[in-house]
């Protein structure tokens, strides 16, 4: 006889009362679609993309965007045209390490306060929506918060399809 598979939220956790998923994969591989799941009704996802898009809102992040690559990086609402940025920043190894010094600070603040809100909050399931979990491990010292990783993976034909269907809608 098999016995059910233990649900990982009923384990004994590193904080008491949030039980804490990471969730990794590659570029359009689900991850979001996952988290969702994982979170369920009564838990949070904290997702590091939607706070970076956040942080690329931030006046002082907008201010110094504009000093570094001038104003035709922003839209007709004064807003970080991404994809503008992105030519520049792409192509520029410089340029990028500078973007992501001012972004990844207060991205890395806004999960902990994710993090935060969640224990004090009481919540039973946090999932940490974050790309790069384990490759930058050391710089954002998320990893050590997390009670259980999830590997979500799909097909490179069904990641290729996701990553043109998004690039289209945006």
């Amino acid at each position: 006889m098999t016995s059910a598979p233990e649900d990982p939220a009923d384990r004994p956790t590193t904080t008491p009362g949030t039980h804490v998923f990471g969730v990794l994969g590659g570029i359009a591989s689900g991850k979001s679609a996952a988290a969702a799941e994982l979170a369920g009704p009564t838990g949070r996802v904290a997702s590091a993309d939607r706070a970076a898009h956040e942080a690329l809102q931030h006046p002082e992040i907008v201010a110094r965007i504009v000093a570094r690559h001038g104003r035709d990086v922003l839209d007709a609402d004064g807003l970080v045209d991404r994809a503008a940025l992105a030519a520049r920043v792409f192509e520029d190894q410089d340029a990028r390490k500078e973007l992501e010094g001012w972004i990844h600070p207060r991205v890395r603040e806004m999960l902990f306060s994710a993090f935060e809100a969640a224990v004090r909050d009481g919540v039973p399931r946090l999932v940490l929506d974050v790309p790069l979990l384990l490759e930058n491990a050391a710089q954002h010292g998320l990893l050590e918060l997390c009670d259980t990783l999830v590997f979500v993976d799909a097909s490179i034909e069904e990641r290729d399809r996701r990553a043109v269907q998004d690039r289209d809608r945006k």
